[in-house]
């Protein structure tokens, strides 16, 4: 019984990272399909928000993104349509990959104010745009 439950889990993983696959700029990122790219979007704010214990920058960084993300009820649909949007309004970062317009529009855009809330927490010096 149990390996039928870790083989099933294991489809799982395997299924769903094959369907996002690896982005590595935007002619990639426009071809992933809209669930695609939202689940995607998603795995970069999950990878901001892994810390290293002891590390007070990533600590701050994925404190402070947790806590934006819950007050302005992010999304992955939301995520994604903010880096498609600054793809279409940048063409200079097409060759770049969405964690480029991902640290743009919402590390450093949306969610600047609750990361340098955090940051500020660990006698850190605020981040700019």
């Amino acid at each position: 019984m149990r390996r039928i439950i870790l083989a099933a889990l294991l489809l799982a993983a395997s299924a769903t990272g094959a369907l996002a696959g690896y982005v590595t700029n935007y002619s990639d990122w426009k071809q992933k399909s809209p669930f695609a790219q939202s689940q995607y979007a998603m795995g970069l704010l999950d990878g901001q928000m892994l810390t290293n214990a002891g590390d007070k920058i990533a600590i701050a960084r994925s404190d402070g993104l947790d806590k934006c993300a819950y007050a302005l009820g992010l999304t992955g649909e939301m995520i994604a349509e903010a880096i498609t949007r600054y793809y279409q309004d940048h063409t200079d970062i097409w060759g770049a990959s969405p964690m480029v317009p991902f640290q743009i529009v919402i590390v450093k855009g949306a969610c600047l104010e609750y990361v340098n809330t955090e940051r500020a927490k660990y006698s850190l010096p605020p981040w700019t745009k």
